[in-house]
């Protein structure tokens, strides 16, 4: 289930050009999805995560992300897709935190994850090569090397094929054009 609905999301995503982010089908489609599950199964009506958001219920009785108190940590990103069922079921306590808060309380009570380094990997992708996992979950569906063409159609440049780049991208791209220029 994860690989036909995270993964090949992801492949099928960079294939058609387009910047994926597997974290958001993940949360929605798998994690909470099998946290719901097994919370049913032993009789929680609530779950907690260690996620950087906040979840507030409207006057009208719908519930909505807020971000959280760190906003260079905040998660509501990764989360904005979950449905009102999950979001009623579902308490964010770090939200309402600063990071430094959380890793000083983690430190008075030993926690072992208290000093543990942020990540912002793909849990599937962990030594940050996108190309890699592309290539062996597409094999020959692989498109090779390209152009870097502007918009009015000149050549600038060659590409190393477009599993390489993300829309927005302008760092990595081996181009001196005097300013700077994005993937489109």
């Amino acid at each position: 289930e994860f690989k036909e609905q995270v993964m090949d999301y992801f492949t099928g995503e960079y294939l058609a050009g387009r910047t994926p982010n597997p974290c958001v089908i993940c949360n929605r489609r798998i994690k909470w999805k099998a946290m719901m599950e097994k919370g049913k199964e032993l009789g929680a009506e609530l779950m907690a995560t260690g996620h950087y958001a906040r979840i507030l219920q409207l006057e009208n009785g719908r519930y909505t992300l807020k971000m959280s108190a760190t906003a260079a940590k905040d998660q509501t990103y990764a989360l904005y897709n979950l449905t009102q069922n999950q979001l009623s079921h579902t308490l964010m306590p770090v939200g309402d935190y600063e990071k430094e808060e959380i890793r000083k309380i983690a430190q008075e009570l030993n926690l072992p994850i208290a000093n543990k380094p942020d990540s912002q990997d793909i849990c599937f992708v962990p030594d940050n090569d996108y190309a890699a996992v592309i290539r062996r979950e597409a094999g020959d569906r692989v498109p090779g090397p390209g152009k870097f063409v502007t918009v009015d159609g000149k050549v600038i440049g060659e590409h190393k094929g477009i599993i390489h780049y993300t829309v927005g991208q302008r760092k990595g791209l081996n181009l001196s054009m005097g300013h700077p220029v994005f993937v489109k």
